[in-house]
């Protein structure tokens, strides 16, 4: 079967669509050919067009193609090339959704007001979805969210778990050699869905152990003012503009808790398990989850940390239980890498894909 695997983001190598391009991959009878973005501006879109040109009139045509995230811009062109040709469209977050919550979030300013007039024009995109054979979730309930919002056929869409690149977050990272004594990691954007703001207050209400260090990293410019007001209260966060992906290993192994959320108590956090939470899992580190509709499976103290949303006081409350269980933590790693193992690896997702393809051939 030839599958055309299409990405066309500004980072082309995004983890969601090397997950998804890697179990194609190891799938019997599948013969991938990746269509991928060398630009990173505004010419990534004619560039990846004029490759599926040619392959639309190659011998023999692919037989499915995947639209890889973020493809909104390019749905309707890969629909309108493909014809009658099968079109699996990887949504993973949901634009409507996404707009809507921003919106509300910035009620009363311009931003709020441009992102009203792109969420009217976003509803066309339902139109588009209509054409798809079949859509990718993250999460299942995020799956019959998006499913609601669209007013499609529940059967159309597809959970897949967005996994991790297993072949960089792994059990055999080494740490630095100058280990912090009991340090918690967070790194990743600063939007309102991961809820930073309640971690930082956090480390404030946890200032009466020195030995429980913060390591937040990524543009944390936007909460400059309430971290260095946290650390005059007493807190112990350290910061980072960033961090280069492949040394995230390593920070991870360096951490006794690693803090995945969401905990931001936004509607789009209701739904998700993020990215992070999969890394933390596959390195069998401890994770912090914030707990949602698609967390049933990680329970509490067992294979993960997991506390409610939007809620300071619980996140002190488990990091320092962690604190006083440090002997604790190991099992709970162990017992979280093999949750991964056992729903969110790979071979999990090689496997939704290969009863994807069985029922389009």
């Amino acid at each position: 079967m030839k599958i055309v695997s299409v990405t066309c983001y500004f980072d082309p190598h995004y983890i969601r669509s090397r997950v998804l391009e890697q179990a194609l991959t190891s799938l019997p009878d599948v013969e991938l050919i990746s269509v991928c973005n060398n630009t990173r501006g505004l010419g990534r879109y004619p560039e990846v067009l004029l490759k599926l040109l040619r392959l639309r009139f190659s011998n023999p045509k692919p037989d499915a193609y995947l639209l890889n995230f973020r493809g909104y811009e390019l749905l309707p062109f890969v629909l309108l090339l493909a014809g009658k040709t099968p079109v699996i469209f990887d949504e993973f977050i949901n634009p409507v959704e996404v707009l809507t919550e921003h919106r509300q979030q910035r009620a009363g300013t311009l931003v709020g007001a441009v992102m009203g007039g792109w969420l009217y024009l976003a509803k066309l995109y339902y139109l588009l979805l209509r054409r798809c054979t079949v859509i990718l979730a993250d999460t299942e309930p995020h799956k019959v969210y998006t499913a609601s919002l669209s007013k499609l056929p529940l059967e159309r869409y597809v959970a897949i778990p967005v996994s991790t690149d297993e072949t960089l977050f792994t059990t055999s990272a080494i740490a630095s050699d100058n280990k912090p004594a009991f340090q918690v990691f967070y790194y990743g954007s600063m939007v309102p869905l991961h809820g930073v703001a309640y971690l930082i207050e956090a480390a404030e209400l946890l200032k009466d152990i020195p030995e429980i260090t913060f390591l937040i990293a990524g543009k944390t410019a936007r909460y400059a003012d309430t971290i260095a007001a946290a650390n005059a209260a007493g807190a112990h966060v350290t910061c980072l503009d960033w961090i280069d992906f492949n040394d995230v290993p390593r920070y991870i192994q360096e951490s006794a808790v690693c803090v995945a959320g969401p905990f931001g108590g936004t509607v789009q956090a209701q739904y998700v398990v993020t990215g992070k939470t999969y890394q933390f899992l596959a390195s069998r580190a401890v994770a912090l989850v914030g707990e949602n509709q698609a967390t049933a499976m990680f329970e509490d103290k067992v294979n993960a940390l997991v506390v409610p949303q939007a809620n300071a006081q619980a996140l002190a409350d488990s990091i320092r239980w962690a604190y006083e269980h440090q002997a604790e933590l190991t099992t709970m790693a162990t017992n979280g890498r093999t949750l991964y193992e056992d729903n969110f690896s790979s071979r999990v997702v090689a496997q939704a894909l290969q009863t994807i393809l069985k029922k389009l051939a």
